[in-house]
């Protein structure tokens, strides 16, 4: 249920963890009333959300976030062709291709096929949201042009 290694799980299973922990010991040893310690325990776990998704895992995917901890390292700077040379270097060749397709075979948006991977059922409904979303923020303009999916009915 939590796959391993994928921080935004892993946050979110121990932030439920500690939600029951502060249900049980305010329900319990507090006395609370249980509608009480319910809503603490929603209202803790909604900022334990906001925080694995706002803090650690925007850092451990955000490349924004990389390009400055390597200008960090080099303090006369780097340019455009040195940073697109680290950019391909980290991501390609340290795993972060790999990285992804376990996160997204953990949370069943695709799977393997021989040596390709497709989308599952989920993932379709994950890009049409994805899509929708963009759509609705006017975001596409800033993505990299992908082909359109053949399936694809909504424009």
């Amino acid at each position: 249920m939590f796959p391993g290694g994928i921080i935004f799980y892993q946050g979110i299973g121990v932030g439920f963890v500690i939600g029951i922990l502060q249900l049980a010991a305010t329900s319990y040893l507090c006395s609370n009333s249980v509608s009480n310690s319910f809503k603490d325990f929603l209202l803790t776990n909604l900022l334990i959300y906001a925080y694995v998704l706002s803090v650690p895992t925007t850092v451990d995917r955000s490349y924004t976030v990389r390009l400055l901890r390597y200008l960090s390292e080099i303090p006369d700077g780097a340019n455009r062709e040195q940073i697109a040379q680290f950019y391909v270097s980290d991501f390609v060749n340290h795993g972060a291709i790999e990285k992804r397709l376990a996160e997204q075979q953990a949370t069943g948006t695709i799977v393997r096929r021989g040596n390709m991977y497709v989308l599952t059922q989920t993932g379709v409904v994950l890009d049409l949201a994805f899509r929708l979303t963009c759509r609705a923020y006017v975001c596409q303009h800033s993505l990299p042009k992908l082909s359109e999916p053949k399936n694809e009915k909504i424009r």
